[in-house]
């Protein structure tokens, strides 16, 4: 995962026995965004958190939308828009940016989100939140 970030960024990142991190670039821009990407994979999702990013996936019960760099989270079909939902692509398709709330995370780190909590406006007039 380092190299890979390394070789995205141009930075260097050395990791210290004690788990400190240090990164450098030869400019501000490539090592701001190895560490935006290293505090993403880090970063501890809680509930009520708001978060933000694109459908990648899609299922008859809902969407995947991924959260942070290899995090994804499930919008439930009844979590879209504050009115019953026929098909999930009723309300968002593939790639469309959403914004949500994390309602749940269970005891396997999956999150659930929910659009309707965050907006209780989407996805009326297909759909003001896109």
């Amino acid at each position: 995962m380092i190299n890979s970030i390394i070789d995205k960024t141009g930075a260097e990142i050395d990791i210290e026995q004690d788990g400190s991190v240090y990164i450098t670039g030869k400019n501000l821009k490539e090592a701001d965004e190895a560490k935006k990407i290293i505090e993403g994979l880090t970063h501890e999702y809680a509930v009520d958190e708001l978060v933000s990013g694109p459908v990648t996936r899609l299922f008859d019960f809902g969407a995947m939308v991924e959260i942070g760099p290899m995090q994804e989270g499930l919008v439930h079909i009844s979590e879209l828009a504050p009115f019953r939902v026929n098909k999930v692509t009723d309300v968002v398709n593939l790639g469309d940016t959403v914004k949500a709330k994390i309602i749940s995370i269970d005891e396997k780190g999956r999150v659930n989100l929910s659009i309707k909590q965050l907006d209780p406006n989407y996805g009326r007039g297909k759909f003001n939140n896109k």
